[in-house]
């Protein structure tokens, strides 16, 4: 130590000018902010903006086209598939972006079911709708994966009758249900903004509650509708306002007198 302290002393004596006395503590040296003040930022310890939230207040239009697949009973000891058999569905819904990855929905189906092989003359159809929450994984990505339940009410017609090849005769008329829970699974891909469709697989599972006169059978009977579709889906709050919510978060804040280059 006594061996560097004359060097430090010569050191700093040659950099600022003034000798040093035996013993004296070198002046502080110049810190990075002196040194080279053009390092600085103005942008430098300032938090990033959060990412924009494109679903909060957003409407969404859907429309949807299925196959549907019935399940479970209608009346006795009588299986829905019976006197329904595959079909397609088309639907549409409506919903309101709540949060930044939720949204609450309304939507209703029409199906129409094909009559299976062993009943003759029979006719099925069913209108259903229902209120849910959807849970959006993702946001402002060309893919949206989602999962949604709710819950809803249907009316099923059938018409016709399954007593002629030996199976157990159904009542003809209009069958009310309520649907206990509606869960679907899906992915939106998005290859223009505001504009989206992808694949759906849905489960709805309830009950008849009423449903024509059959002495035979009173009581309510469990039903289930499977659907695998492809829906499209419009965000028109995209498409008016001007600039989005998206490319203002995204726009670069340049200082004056820098390059941004």
């Amino acid at each position: 130590m006594r061996v560097l302290a004359p060097s430090v002393a010569f050191v700093v004596a040659a950099t600022t000018g003034a000798p040093l006395a035996w013993g004296q503590a070198p002046p502080a040296l110049p810190g990075a902010d002196q040194m080279a003040p053009s390092l600085r930022t103005e942008d430098e310890g300032k938090p990033k903006p959060p990412a924009s939230d494109d679903r909060s207040g957003h409407v969404f239009v859907r429309g949807s086209a299925a196959l549907v697949g019935p399940a479970g009973s209608v009346a006795g000891d009588a299986p829905l598939g019976d006197v329904a058999s595959l079909g397609g569905a088309f639907g549409g819904g409506l919903g309101v972006g709540i949060a930044r990855h939720a949204e609450l929905d309304a939507q209703f189906t029409y199906a129409i079911f094909s009559s299976p092989e062993r009943c003759e003359g029979c006719e099925a159809s069913m209108i259903g709708g229902g209120l849910g929450l959807t849970y959006h994984l993702l946001q402002g990505a060309g893919i949206d994966p989602w999962a949604r339940f709710g819950v809803g009410y249907r009316m099923a017609d059938l018409a016709g009758s399954t007593a002629t090849r030996g199976l157990p005769s159904v009542a003809a008329g209009t069958y009310h249900g309520l649907d206990v829970a509606q869960v679907a699974l899906g992915a939106t891909f998005q290859p223009f903004p505001g504009v989206g469709f992808g694949p759906f697989l849905g489960l709805d599972l309830g009950t008849f509650l009423s449903r024509p006169d059959d002495p035979r059978e009173p009581g309510s009977r469990t039903y289930a509708f499977f659907q695998l579709g492809l829906r499209l889906e419009l965000d028109p709050v995209r498409w008016v306002g001007g600039a989005s919510p998206t490319r203002e978060a995204r726009t670069l804040v340049v200082s004056p007198g820098r390059n941004p280059l």
